[in-house]
């Protein structure tokens, strides 16, 4: 079985727990097995480790501001507890600034644990070599217009052509990209046109587009069970079906506890802002407002069809309207 994962794909892993990863370790055990053949172009290695650090400092900059100051009236101190609390929220601080030096260390060792996973997936992987040959083809391909791929970048175009060049005819590839470049604009869950015809066309056989890791272990490997990202589909779910403010306020409360979300993710979360008016109607609230700002913020170049949208209904660069203290809120 050929197997052919994008860069994006890759980078998730940094958002993903312990036991999400652990579970992933059984993929390099089935390609360690042979019972998949993992494709590698240079260039995905390349992009990967190229934008490590950006993935990274997603989570970690939120977790080194946090701050555990307790706003305590004069009055606490005549209550024994005080100086109890102060002296554990110092034993915290102190575990905080603890456990940032050693992430920083293992940051720079490439020693976390997602490190260490990409690592051993590189390693077993049948890497594909960068040939000018397939630079020439990247080049033709952006120069012409054809998918995948955006003007003045080769990266998906290399990609594409790598799998080209190394695959052999008559064998089907299963092909995970959470990418625009990939997908067709008709239907995100699908193969852009163009890329399916031509791979039809070369190999004589299908391709088979998954925009989740997940999804294909669904299909191919039922044993590996990425947890994380479950909860994360069911809790954007409920999110889309909320019939409450209540619900929304509580589904949101969870959504807001993870740190990053793929672009499937993130459009879903999107439409459901759109789409239910359980949200839209709140959207001015703290906690939904910032949810959604965090959302429009971190991911600002993955969403360019929903800028005008967005801006609008977060308001963002406009000023807000100060409500006159007769006008009746709603």
């Amino acid at each position: 079985m050929y197997l052919f994962i994008d860069a994006n794909i890759f980078l998730s892993f940094y958002h993903l727990t312990s036991e999400d990863l652990a579970e992933l370790e059984k993929l390099a055990v089935l390609i360690q097995n042979k019972e998949i053949d993992l494709l590698l172009p240079q260039q995905i290695i390349d992009e990967t480790w190229r934008n490590r650090a950006s993935k990274i400092n997603d989570s970690l900059q939120a977790f080194k501001k946090t701050r555990f100051s307790i706003p305590y009236p004069a009055y606490c101190k005549d209550y024994q507890q005080y100086e109890k609390m102060r002296k554990h929220q110092k034993i915290l601080e102190d575990y905080h600034s603890e456990m940032i030096k050693l992430i920083q260390r293992d940051i720079d060792l490439k020693e976390l644990k997602a490190d260490k996973l990409l690592i051993r997936l590189f390693d077993l992987g049948n890497v594909i070599e960068r040939t000018p040959e397939i630079i020439y083809k990247a080049r033709e391909r952006i120069d012409i217009g054809n998918p995948p791929g955006k003007k003045n970048s080769l990266g998906d175009a290399v990609n594409w052509e790598s799998l080209l060049s190394a695959t052999p005819k008559h064998f089907s590839l299963n092909l995970i990209a959470d990418d625009s470049d990939f997908y067709s604009p008709l239907d995100s869950g699908k193969l852009n046109e163009f890329l399916y015809d031509e791979w039809h066309t070369a190999k004589e056989t299908k391709i088979i587009f998954y925009r989740r890791l997940s999804d294909f272990f669904k299909i191919h490997f039922k044993d590996i069970n990425l947890e994380t990202e479950l909860e994360k589909d069911q809790l954007i779910e409920q999110l889309s079906g909320s019939g409450s403010f209540a619900n929304t306020h509580a589904v949101i409360a969870k959504l807001s506890r993870y740190s990053g979300f793929t672009q499937k993710q993130v459009e879903d979360i999107i439409q459901a802002l759109l789409l239910n008016n359980q949200i839209s109607m709140i959207v001015d609230d703290d906690d939904v407002h910032e949810f959604y700002k965090h959302i429009y913020d971190e991911y600002f170049f993955s969403i360019m069809e929903y800028y005008d949208e967005l801006e609008e209904m977060l308001r963002i660069n406009k000023p807000k309207i100060e409500k006159e203290d007769d006008e009746i809120p709603f």
